[in-house]
């Protein structure tokens, strides 16, 4: 029988696991649109890798992203709106989180291999 910890890593985060999550990512592409969804990928980035997407990252974010006339504190509130509506995260004191491990975990291998946390950057 194989360990928890082994199935974990390659059945749910693996090859059907990806399978079974993508969704998730193609649903917000689908409702947010091109534009917002590039700021909500870096943003889900942020709480998977850091493990919180704190006050000071989603600030740091702010001065990354130009989207023409939308002004970018109101489009991270629809991001966060999105992704608290669609289970993807809940607010704690310090920020924001996953609400599922298992998506969080599958997250960050999908996206944070080559990421670097905002507030690391350019330092």
């Amino acid at each position: 029988m194989r360990e928890a910890g082994e199935i974990y890593k390659k059945e749910m985060l693996g090859v059907r696991g990806h399978a079974e999550l993508t969704h998730y990512e193609e649903r917000l592409e689908m409702v947010l649109g091109k534009e917002l969804f590039t700021l909500a990928i870096d943003m889900l980035t942020e709480a998977a890798v850091t493990e919180c997407l704190t006050k000071e990252a989603i600030a740091a974010l702010q001065k990354e992203y130009t989207l023409g006339e939308t002004d970018i504190g109101e489009a991270q509130k629809e991001v966060i709106w999105v992704l608290e509506h669609d289970g993807y995260i809940i607010q704690i004191k310090e920020g924001y989180v996953f609400v599922s491990k298992l998506l969080r975990d599958w997250w960050k291998n999908r996206h944070g291999a080559f990421f670097t946390p905002v507030l690391e950057r350019g330092a």
